[in-house]
């Protein structure tokens, strides 16, 4: 089941928003299922939601919405195009309006976890082979507001790995500074 765009449906006639409510949504109608929509499926006050590859989600008329998504457009109106909802705690199942933050996709990447691939310890360092092997680099890598990616390398062979490695890691964090001055906005958070 994907997210859909929630067109002609107002949320707030669907769900109320309850802290108390792990999803931090609860159902404000009672809905039905079965041939002859006889079976009860959901009560007014009942949670509204379920977890799905660690986001909450809702159901209605066979469409599956992010809870995190409902509670922003219930308080805030409709997402505008080409821009997500980030958790800024980083924690995809605190739907508290206080930490869900409109953000474009590149925005929504300044804040997000280290990849489970990344095989260095630092997000935007990796190691990267030359001339079939020959050469090793760590690479530093960052994009900036635009996208634009910058990327130095630090040579292995002519530094040796651990002084590459932290040439690599402060290059990287100079830059991430410089771009939060210009208006970025890489969080503590980023990487971790």
């Amino acid at each position: 089941m994907t997210h859909a765009k929630a067109v002609n449906i107002d949320f707030k006639e669907l769900f109320t928003y309850d802290e108390t409510s792990p999803s931090h949504l609860r159902w404000k109608i009672d809905s039905y299922s079965g041939k002859y929509y006889q079976v009860a499926k959901t009560k007014v006050g009942d949670v509204a939601g379920y977890l799905s590859q660690g986001y909450w989600r809702v159901q209605y008329k066979r469409r599956s919405y992010l809870v995190h998504r409902v509670i922003y457009q219930m308080i805030h109106g409709e997402i505008p195009a080409r821009q997500v909802i980030d958790h800024y705690d980083q924690d995809s199942q605190n739907n508290s309006p206080e930490n869900l933050m409109l953000k474009t996709k590149q925005h929504n990447c300044q804040n997000s976890s280290m990849n489970s691939n990344n095989t260095s310890g630092v997000t935007g360092v990796y190691i990267q082979n030359t001339h079939k092997g020959k050469y090793q680099l760590f690479v530093a890598e960052v994009r900036t507001l635009e996208g634009k990616k910058i990327q130095k390398a630090f040579s292995i062979n002519k530094y040796g790995r651990e002084q590459a490695f932290v040439m690599a890691c402060e290059y990287r964090k100079k830059l991430i500074e410089e771009l939060n001055m210009a208006g970025a906005d890489y969080t503590p958070k980023h990487g971790k």
